[in-house]
């Protein structure tokens, strides 16, 4: 693993924030080309911009996709790139600091962009040369939209507000600069680099900041009042930083001690044949918390979430290399900047009213450090991959959140306090098109008729009160329902899945496939991986790929070359006479990654047939058994997903047996004939090993049902319906 990274930019950045949110500063960065190919320019991003106008880029999709409704900012803002100089090419050092040709890029998707600039250079960049090139910029921070922005009583949060070179490597065949513009959904792809930023702050913020990076000494007062900030970062690819003058800033050295989980600990080890002593985290890190004065309540959540996800991260993946770690908690009127990642800084956020066992701000705590190492240590491609990023990061958040905390229970909301339950059926929709909005009496949709359009008209359009009004008493909610951190990211199965994961991140369809091939798909593609190869394997496969490319840029074919090497072998049954069935890595990966296929096997039918033996004496010369039957169990591929699965029957007696189905062909049976044992259960898969399985409700198969929960359920169903029928009555 190694200790640093490649160090192939050094930013030094001085800026100051003055009135109406506006960052003056200068960037002047240090490239080097350690690439084999010579270039003669350098391509910045200016992602600011993507708010200085409705036609960028990112607005543009934002509109055609709907994204919060096509909801603009409250205000556009944008940079200004006021001057780009030379200072150094090659051993050559320019003491006048000649300017550069510059030029905006244009996009095909919208020719205004201006996300993109490229400067032009009198020569090449030679392998193992460097350039140091200066760029002053005006950069106006717009209120709260995507990611950054100010809230109120002057707060604000600087993210993406410098320009920031691509990233110089091969693609599609060729060395070129990996910078596109801001896209609606992708996030961020940089070099690693060392930065020093000098900020330079008004007297009302009274220094509360927090960035980054660290200071290694004081702030400084100036003689107007105003305090100088000096930030030091390094082997990072990225810089934010936030300043609140109402937060509180809070700071806790962490201690591994306080987390120890000596189970985990001695499995991890004993997967990786290490001492305990080698595998467990002992980095001295200070936590640092950026707290909303209404927000107190949470303090030890936020500090607990923090330091529970540096023990376990580092246990499982290598030990968090940073002095420090910090959380922004949100203004609330700001709330559009949290539950964002960059190095050694992440935004959380949580809602006041917040029920304990909600596990709110845990989840998003977590979630968003986790992105310390996916994204901040391993720096993939997310304009292209971003799955790499955010499913890891999803899949360690689940498997963290289901280790360190009791699964979260559902709440509903009543008068902005959460209450734990959910009802047994959705409430009625009142959607355009939703036949469900029928049920309220909100919209009256008529379907087409000949040579009538069809409509849809609102009827009436509820308030907080008749909201407040229509949630039912108690008896109506289920009041304990747990949600399980890894089987919850199943709910992607309501989205139709019609663009494979390797599809680039640049071309998803739309915003909602965002979440699923992005997030929960991958996600889930990963948890069904380690099930099929075993913990050991696992852990052994994760921890080598985090190691293997920390400080680098992986590809999803780095990720695959190390699944060949270090799950090879695995087998599904191997505990099952015949020693089970071998796992083709590579067909799991065609279907999964490159292919669309869906896994989801089920039972077809699961009969006990009589017996049948031949007697003369009887009529036709067949006779029944006594005590004897004969077993069909009759399994189906539903989708076009091939994978091996393990296949449970449970017989009259309590007795089990397990089998293997290779699950190549669409159809498969189990027989057994003249069993002196009925089957009474059979279920497919029976230790959810394949979590991608889209239909878990055909898995099983009871041959005689037990209906009482069905009895439960409808009551309590039909006395949620009664009460939403009452109440809609009253108001009629």
């Amino acid at each position: 693993m190694p200790a640093h990274s490649p160090k192939t930019i050094d930013y030094q950045i001085d800026c100051a924030l003055l009135d109406d949110h506006v960052i003056q500063g200068t960037v002047t960065a240090t490239w080097r080309n350690q690439s084999d190919a010579p270039t003669s320019e350098l391509w910045w991003h200016v992602y600011n911009n993507a708010f200085a106008a409705r036609d960028s880029v990112f607005l543009t999709e934002a509109h055609r996709m709907q994204h919060r409704g096509g909801l603009l900012p409250a205000e556009f803002g944008g940079t200004e790139i006021q001057a780009v100089r030379l200072l150094g090419l090659g051993r050559i050092d320019f003491d006048t600091r000649p300017p550069l040709p510059w030029n905006w890029v244009a996009q095909a998707e919208a020719a205004d962009d201006r996300t993109v600039f490229k400067a032009d250079l009198p020569g090449p960049v030679e392998p193992g040369q460097s350039v140091v090139i200066q760029v002053e910029f005006q950069a106006r921070m717009i209120p709260a939209y995507r990611r950054n922005g100010w809230g109120s009583d002057d707060y604000l949060h600087a993210a993406q507000w410098y320009p920031k070179l691509g990233v110089f490597e091969e693609l599609d065949g060729g060395m070129q600069w990996n910078c596109p513009p801001y896209h609606l959904l992708v996030e961020f792809y940089a070099d690693y680099a060392d930065f020093i930023v000098r900020l330079t702050l008004p007297e009302r913020i009274h220094g509360n900041v927090v960035a980054s990076g660290e200071q290694r000494a004081e702030a400084e007062t100036l003689p107007d009042g105003h305090t100088r900030h000096t930030f030091y970062a390094e082997d990072v690819h990225d810089f934010a930083w936030t300043v609140d003058p109402q937060a509180r800033i809070l700071e806790r050295e962490w201690n591994e001690a306080d987390y120890r989980d000596v189970a985990e600990e001695q499995k991890v080890a004993a997967a990786l044949g290490l001492p305990v002593e080698e595998v467990r985290p002992d980095s001295a890190v200070r936590m640092i918390l950026l707290l909303q004065p209404e927000d107190a309540e949470y303090e030890e959540r936020y500090f607990t979430a923090i330091g529970k996800s540096l023990y376990y991260y580092g246990l499982w993946y290598g030990a968090y290399p940073y002095p420090t770690i910090t959380c922004v908690d949100p203004a609330n009127d700001a709330g559009r900047t949290g539950g964002m990642e960059y190095p050694r800084l992440f935004t959380a956020g949580v809602r006041r009213g917040g029920a304990p066992l909600s596990l709110s701000p845990e989840g998003v705590t977590v979630h968003e450090f986790g992105h310390q190492y996916w994204y901040g240590l391993v720096g993939t491609d997310e304009f292209r991959h971003a799955w790499m990023d955010e499913g890891f990061c999803t899949f360690s958040t689940q498997r963290l959140l289901r280790k360190a905390y009791p699964a979260a229970w559902a709440t509903y909301t009543v008068l902005g306090r959460q209450r734990y339950g959910r009802a047994p059926l959705a409430w009625p929709a009142a959607t355009p098109g939703d036949p469900r909005a029928m049920l309220s009496l909100a919209r009256l949709e008529l379907p087409s008729l000949g040579q009538l359009p069809a409509r849809s008209v609102e009827l009436w359009r509820s308030d907080g009160l008749q909201r407040f009004l229509a949630e039912m008493p108690p008896a109506s909610y289920w009041p304990q329902v747990r949600q399980d951190s890894v089987y919850g990211m199943r709910r992607s199965y309501r989205t139709d899945f019609y663009q494979p994961m390797d599809t680039p991140s640049l071309a998803l369809f739309e915003e909602d496939l965002r979440g699923v091939n992005t997030y929960r798909r991958p996600a889930l593609t990963l948890e069904t991986m380690a099930r099929l190869m075993g913990e050991e394997r696992w852990i052994r496969t994760l921890r080598a790929y985090h190691q293997r490319y920390r400080y680098g840029h992986p590809r999803p074919r780095d990720w695959f070359a190390v699944v060949r090497e270090f799950a090879s072998g695995a087998r599904v049954g191997a505990d099952l006479p015949g020693g089970g069935v071998p796992i083709v890595w590579q067909n799991f990966w065609d279907q999964a990654y490159h292919g669309n296929e869906l896994i989801d096997f089920g039972v077809h039918r699961v009969v006990n047939l009589p017996h049948l033996v031949r007697d003369e004496a009887a009529p036709g010369g067949v006779r029944e058994a006594d005590g004897l039957w004969d077993i069909h169990i009759e399994l189906r591929r539903f989708g076009a997903f091939e994978v091996p699965v393990v296949v449970e029957a449970t017989f009259a007696d309590g007795t089990v047996s397990r089998r293997v189905w290779d699950g190549r062909e669409s159809t498969w049976a189990w027989r057994q004939l003249g069993s002196d044992q009925r089957v009474a259960q059979v279920v497919v898969d029976p230790d959810r090993v394949l979590v991608l399985d889209r239909n878990w409700l055909n898995n099983s198969r009871l041959v005689d049902l037990n209906q009482d929960f069905a009895i439960r359920a409808g009551l309590r169903a039909l006395l949620w319906a009664q009460s939403v029928l009452h109440y809609f009555g009253g108001v009629g």
